[in-house]
């Protein structure tokens, strides 16, 4: 994959190249914002969550409840510390991660229908 190879050249001065990635994350259950982050986090290393919210201009709070639920898909780690430090997990894995996460969803919802339709729902 293109992309893939580019992220891994360290080449995010396209602004193509982001906007690709961006709609490719967000169609991975990734909201804009959380891409945003992902993407910031992969190109610059590892930040605070205070320089994640300036870079980006996304309110602070916003910004920590957005890392949480990074953290939580597993696309990003945090380095404990003086402050909290985050980085992003390598765009390869990532994308696997967030692959899985979605097999997982499909199997989930088959199982409701299957349960619905056991009821006659």
């Amino acid at each position: 994959m293109k992309t893939i190879e580019a992220l891994k050249e360290g080449v995010f001065q396209s602004d193509n190249l982001i906007i690709k990635l961006n709609r490719m994350l967000v169609n991975y259950n990734l909201t804009p914002n959380q891409s945003k982050i992902y993407l910031f986090l992969s190109k610059i290393g590892v930040k605070t969550a205070s320089d994640v919210s300036k870079a980006l201009k996304i309110p602070r709070t916003e910004t920590y409840h957005l890392l949480s639920t990074l953290q939580q898909k597993g696309i990003i780690f945090s380095i404990f510390g003086k402050p909290t430090r985050f980085n992003a997990v390598g765009i390869e894995e990532s994308l696997e991660i967030l692959v899985n996460n979605e097999k997982n969803r499909v199997t989930s919802l088959k199982q409701v229908k299957t349960t619905l339709s056991n009821y006659g729902i």
